[in-house]
């Protein structure tokens, strides 16, 4: 009956001590970003919610841009970027041309990623599906769940 009483005391702990630590995202959730930083000098303005994201995308090089819809959502822990988690979503598979001087814009839902929690984001984008040559669009989530876009790298 000890025996039997010890055991279950155990298991009560252990599941506390489990269920505690799951509240809590943590680095094992997410993999790790391996990133495809692309080569010419593309600005980007960000504002949104946390439903949605609008980049513009300004060409300050001297050379046309050739960019995709394709992105992903990344979050920054403990000063590591990881991807962010989230249902499968589609887009166009077009690729878009931005001559020198130009700006244009794409909208990025966030939905696909549910509720999203406080911290830096940034959306990888720009890139033609490959995970190379990406643009990032960084943004932050408030603990209010405000959205705070950015402004473009100088």
């Amino acid at each position: 009956m000890r025996k039997a009483a010890f055991v279950l005391i155990i298991v009560v702990i252990s599941c506390l001590i489990l269920c505690s630590c799951s509240k809590s995202k943590k680095k094992k959730d997410y993999a790790p970003v391996n990133e495809g930083v692309g080569t010419m000098d593309i600005a980007l303005y960000v504002t949104g919610d946390t439903q949605k994201v609008t980049v513009e995308f300004e060409n300050r090089d001297d050379e046309t841009w050739h960019f995709g819809e394709y992105y992903e959502l990344e979050i920054m822990i403990d000063g590591v970027w990881y991807y962010v988690p989230g249902e499968d979503y589609c887009v166009h598979d077009l690729a878009h041309e931005l001559a020198p001087g130009q700006r244009d814009s794409l909208t990025y839902s966030l939905t696909p990623f549910g509720k999203l929690d406080s911290g830096d984001y940034r959306i990888a984008c720009g890139g033609l599906g490959d995970k190379t040559n990406n643009y990032y669009a960084y943004f932050h989530i408030t603990d209010k769940n405000e959205f705070i876009g950015t402004t473009p790298t100088e």
